[in-house]
Formats: C-alpha cells, sequence, structure tokens
C-alpha cells in the first residue's frame, strides 16, 4: 500500500505541475499576441513609431517582451528538469520500498526502545526501594548493636532473678521402701495408698492418673495437699506419714517446674521428721514413667 500511494503522489504532482506550466505559457502567448495586435492598430511598424512618446513606449515593450520569452525560457527548463526528475522515479521505486523498510524498523526498534526504557525505570525504582530498606536494617543493627549491653545486663538480671537453687540429697543407701510423692501445682500427693502399717495398697486414683498402656503416671490438678509455709500444712504431712517408719522408708519427690518452692517447704518438714528424701526433677508436661508392676522408675 505505501509504494501505490507514492506513485499516485508522484503522478499527482506532475500533472498539477504541466497545468501551471500550460498555464503560464498561455498566458505568455495572450499578452503577446496583444502587443502585436495594439502595435497593428497604430498603423505604424514598431520601429517606426512617430510621436514624442513613441520611442518610450516601444522601449517598454520590447523590455516586456524580452523579460516575457526569458521567464517563457526558464519555465520550459523547469519543465524539463521536473520531467527528469519524475522520469526518474521509476528507478527510484527500489529506494522507496527500502525506506519503507527502514521506518517500519526504526518505528519498532523506537518502541521497543520506549519499553525498554520503561522497565529500566522500573528496576531502577525498585533497586532505590531495596537500598532504601537496606539502609533502614543497618541502622536497626546499629540501634541493636548500641542497644546490646543494656540488653545483656537485663537477661543476666533475669537470670540471677528467676534462678532458683535446690540443695539436693547426698547419695547413700535409703532405707529399703521408697513412698512416692507427687508435687505439681504446689499440691503434694501420694502416688499409691498404704494401710496402717504403711504397706502399699494400690494406686492413689484420686489424685493420680494412669495412662491406657500403664506406663506413665500424672498428677491429678487440684488434688493433694496444699503445701505452704504454715504449722497447719506440716501439722497435716505428720499425721499423713505416722504410718511410715523412717528406718524402713524414705521419701521419693517428683517435682514440677511451677513447684520448685514448695519442695523446700516439703523437703524440710520431711527431713524434721527424720525421714530421708530423694529428688526427681521433670519438666513442664513430663509424666512419671512406672516400671515392673506399675512402680514409679524413681
Amino acid at each position: 500500500m505505501a509504494r501505490q500511494s507514492g506513485s499516485g503522489d508522484a503522478n499527482e504532482a506532475l500533472e498539477l505541475f504541466l497545468d501551471t506550466i500550460s498555464n503560464t505559457f498561455g498566458g505568455v502567448l495572450f499578452i503577446a499576441l496583444l502587443v502585436c495586435i495594439m502595435i497593428q492598430m497604430t498603423g505604424n511598424r514598431p520601429g517606426t513609431i512617430e510621436g514624442p512618446d513613441a520611442p518610450v513606449e516601444a522601449m517598454k515593450l520590447k523590455a516586456q517582451l524580452k523579460a516575457m520569452e526569458e521567464e517563457m525560457a526558464g519555465l520550459m527548463a523547469e519543465l524539463q528538469r521536473q520531467t527528469g526528475k519524475i522520469q526518474d522515479l521509476g528507478g527510484e521505486s527500489e529506494l522507496a520500498r527500502e525506506y519503507a523498510d527502514l521506518s517500519a524498523q526504526e518505528q519498532k526498534l523506537n518502541a521497543q526502545h520506549i519499553k525498554v526504557t520503561t522497565q529500566v525505570t522500573e528496576i531502577e525504582g525498585q533497586i532505590n526501594v531495596l537500598k532504601e530498606k537496606l539502609r533502614g536494617l543497618a541502622r536497626q543493627k546499629d540501634d541493636l548493636e548500641n542497644q546490646r549491653p543494656e540488653l545483656v545486663a537485663q537477661v543476666e538480671a533475669a537470670k540471677k532473678r528467676d534462678a532458683y537453687k535446690i540443695r539436693l540429697p547426698e547419695a547413700h543407701t535409703p532405707p529399703p521402701n521408697q513412698v512416692a510423692v507427687l508435687l505439681s501445682g504446689r499440691r503434694m500427693a501420694f502416688a499409691f495408698q498404704y494401710d496402717k502399717q504403711g504397706q502399699r495398697v494400690g494406686h492413689n486414683t484420686t489424685c493420680v492418673k494412669i495412662s491406657a498402656d500403664k506406663s506413665r503416671m500424672y498428677p491429678i490438678a487440684g488434688q493433694g495437699i496444699g503445701v505452704a509455709d504454715s504449722d497447719a500444712f506440716r501439722t497435716a504431712l505428720r499425721s499423713q506419714l505416722q504410718k511410715f517408719n523412717n528406718k524402713q522408708h524414705y521419701m521419693v519427690v517428683a517435682v514440677w517446674p511451677d513447684s520448685y518452692r514448695e519442695f523446700e517447704i516439703l523437703r524440710d518438714a520431711v527431713t524434721r521428721l527424720g525421714f530421708e528424701y530423694g529428688l526427681l526433677l521433670l519438666a513442664e508436661g513430663d509424666a512419671v514413667l512406672l516400671g515392673k508392676g506399675d512402680v514409679p522408675a524413681l
């Protein structure tokens, strides 16, 4: 379509130019004929015009005629030149096609350039955002480094505040009979029921729970004797321990983290009554493992 449009424009321009040249040439001929008619009407030849103004008028007419002839010659030369150019257009059709192809490629490259430029701009914007985030993280790191000594001091203070020292029993051969006690939720509970002679008669199901496979034992929350540094607790504990002989029995206490302080109270009360004790420290959620004969592996 581009080639046909270029060829049509060239033909149309040639027609307009030829019309202009023809009209100009006709006008010049008309003026020349008019001058000749006027000379003939005077009855004299151009070279024998009489009267005072005859030479002047004749010179003017000759000058006009010469100018018209020169203009006519120039127009004819321009006509020939333009005609040659138009004739040469047929040989330049291949160049026109190449020019059209190059123009299309240029437009395509310009579109790609705009697209790439837009992408580069977006990537630069993202890079700037990431740089700002990195600067923010660097500032936070510096702030944390500055706060580190204070934080370390707070951690050490918290360790000292929350640390709890428990005096452990000395290792030696205990009496033959073990009395298991579970200490959790600031309450103590015997793992088994005993008769008046201190003989084990079964699990204390009121205060402890046995797993289905009988491999683990848990304290039941809220059951047992509340442990407190009071005469009432020491009196209740003495009553519970009357059935045991401190030469034949010793206490083994399984303690969970929420009852470390209560263990000290229980330990002191038990040792005052002449009983030895063992200690089993458990983590939150741990259970007491049962050994052979459903006996706690303490």
